[in-house]
């Protein structure tokens, strides 16, 4: 019996490597079609986590289109899909002119204007320092 890689003849290139990725093979595509495979998937997804001021949004590699979030978010991990979605919360922030302030000490935050922003923060929960 054929593997589920082999039972096709069909595949793509992947855009970094070069390796050849069967329909089966979790990959990420690009607006344009071109795939990135599971490794060099990994690698992308990693890179805009560490370095999201250069990195993000993702985009391709050849063509330099946006990456579809979708495409990228079905191959992170729980933790990557945390991180990524308190930066694009932080993104969302900046551009309505607001935000996040953390207590350092708990899970308390709250969401203020640039304008109303001090420098010193107050946690309102009940308990913390």
């Amino acid at each position: 019996m054929d593997s589920p890689t082999s039972s096709s003849d069909e595949y793509k290139e992947c855009v970094c490597c070069s390796c050849e990725i069967y329909g089966g093979e979790k990959q990420i595509l690009c607006p344009t079609g071109h795939s990135f495979c599971y490794d060099c998937s990994e690698g992308l997804i990693q890179s805009g986590l560490s370095d999201p001021i250069k990195c993000l949004p993702y985009a391709c590699f050849k063509c330099s289109k946006k990456m579809d979030v979708s495409q990228i978010t079905k191959l992170m991990n729980k933790s990557q899909a945390e991180i990524f979605k308190k930066y694009q919360a932080l993104e969302t922030l900046d551009k309505k002119k607001s935000k996040l302030m953390e207590c350092p000490f708990c899970n308390y935050f709250e969401i203020c204007e640039l304008s109303k922003v001090s420098n010193i923060f107050q946690c309102k929960q009940s308990g913390c320092k």
